[in-house]
């Protein structure tokens, strides 16, 4: 999950909280791509879901931000996103995305 706390100088800045694997207590968003901090801001994305998107390649993520426009009044913004990212993205690639997040043996 992502907690947007506080605002400085016209930026929200974002905390995790509740993530699961590796990624739990990950505050790190000098690696996340400025789109995929963009949509988490805008969109109200879980901080999972801008991993997911931050994996994909650059034509998928423009693909899915396009696609999703400026979503509003959404219950489940993040739902929403991964089910556009499932219309984009092949199975394999998904899996392998599942599999780092999580930090997965790949053997597994």
């Amino acid at each position: 999950r992502v907690a947007l706390v506080g605002r400085r100088e016209g930026h929200s800045q974002i905390t995790s909280y509740g993530c699961r694997g590796r990624d739990r207590g990950y505050d790190d968003y000098g690696a996340m791509p400025a789109d995929v901090l963009a949509a988490m801001e805008d969109l109200g994305l879980e901080q999972w879901c801008g991993e997911v998107l931050r994996r994909l390649s650059l034509w998928q993520r423009q693909t899915v931000i396009r696609e999703i426009g400026t979503m509003r009044s959404v219950r489940n913004p993040s739902g929403v996103v991964m089910s556009r990212i499932r219309s984009i993205a092949k199975v394999d690639e998904l899996i392998s995305i599942f599999v780092d997040i999580n930090g997965l043996d790949r053997n597994v």
